[in-house]
């Protein structure tokens, strides 16, 4: 199969109708891959961008789009795009919380295997994330960036999801897995790494078969995480002071103990944090079970 000049259109469904957010031209190719013995038939696909010789990484000959089918498994690759483009196909609560952080950046897939029960692994990247932690944001409280003391830029991210190998014990459709996310990057002027592990990752449809081709009826995932922890490692961290970051000492999103720290000594200065976080559930409806905590803080320039 031989495409020249043909298009990827992708579409969102926004105030009940259709709208096209990106186009494609692409050239392909399409043809069955050698095989060796008693290996399954593939057929490979193969789709690039027509314009621009480097992706938005930079990274020449890398397919816009790479899939290869094969007895019982469909296995993909793509480019990279940008990445408001790749959050609206996130369950909604996490693609809200992109939104909540302000975040851009590029996403692209490594590497995708869907079979017969549905997704079995995923590994994605992410590439030149800038966002910000609403710290000083409580529930309908909007900030511009510039009023956040807590700036992430520079980031890389790379998520990686496996399904479990025992069978699911329900009827439904939900793929139950454990996930991996390594993030690099500064936070501020520092340093800044986190790893976390999920053993439990839920990922489901709303339960709902569409009866019609109205898109607005589509059922709707959702994704559950738990249990969970985390790895934080941050160097050389400035302190948010209640001159300039008055609302962080009082935020609800930091621990109790570090905010009355804060506020009890008036600590100014630079900081290398260490931090282990864990739980055991957090929901796409937004509920979570308490966060468990434990760090240490090692002062490199301060005063108090």
């Amino acid at each position: 199969m031989k495409i020249d000049r043909g298009n990827i259109e992708v579409y969102l469904l926004e105030d009940g109708r259709l709208h096209l957010r990106r186009r494609w031209p692409v050239n392909g190719r399409g043809k069955p891959a050698r095989r060796q013995g008693s290996e399954p038939a593939v057929y490979d696909l193969r789709l690039d961008e027509i314009r621009g010789s480097a992706n938005a990484q930079g990274e020449r000959g890398a397919p816009l789009v790479h899939v290869r089918w094969q007895a019982g498994s469909i296995i993909a690759e793509s480019g990279w795009v940008d990445l408001g483009l790749a959050q609206a196909f996130a369950p909604p609560r996490w693609s809200a919380l992109a939104s909540d952080c302000h975040a851009a950046g590029q996403a692209r897939v490594e590497h995708l295997v869907l079979d017969s029960k549905g997704l079995a692994a995923a590994k994605l990247a992410l590439g030149n994330v800038r966002c910000v932690l609403p710290l000083e944001e409580e529930a309908g409280d909007k900030l511009p960036d510039r009023e956040h003391y807590a700036h992430l830029t520079g980031a890389t991210l790379a998520i990686e999801f496996e399904r479990n190998a025992a069978p699911v014990s329900d009827a439904s459709s939900t793929q139950r897995g454990r996930a991996r996310v390594q993030v690099q990057g500064r936070l501020n002027d520092a340093a800044a790494s986190l790893a976390l592990h999920v053993d439990g990752v839920a990922i489901a449809g709303d339960g709902r078969e569409s009866e019609t081709e109205d898109p607005a009826s589509l059922p709707r995932q959702s994704l559950e995480l738990g249990p969970y922890r985390a790895e934080v490692r941050v160097d050389g961290l400035t302190l948010p002071t209640p001159r300039d970051n008055p609302r962080v000492l009082t935020s609800a999103h930091l621990p109790a103990a570090l905010r009355s720290w804060l506020r009890k000594y008036g600590v100014e200065g630079r900081v290398n944090l260490r931090a282990e976080l864990a739980g055991d559930r957090w929901a796409d409806d937004g509920s979570r079970s308490a966060v468990r905590y434990r760090g240490e803080i090692e002062a490199v320039d301060v005063s108090c």
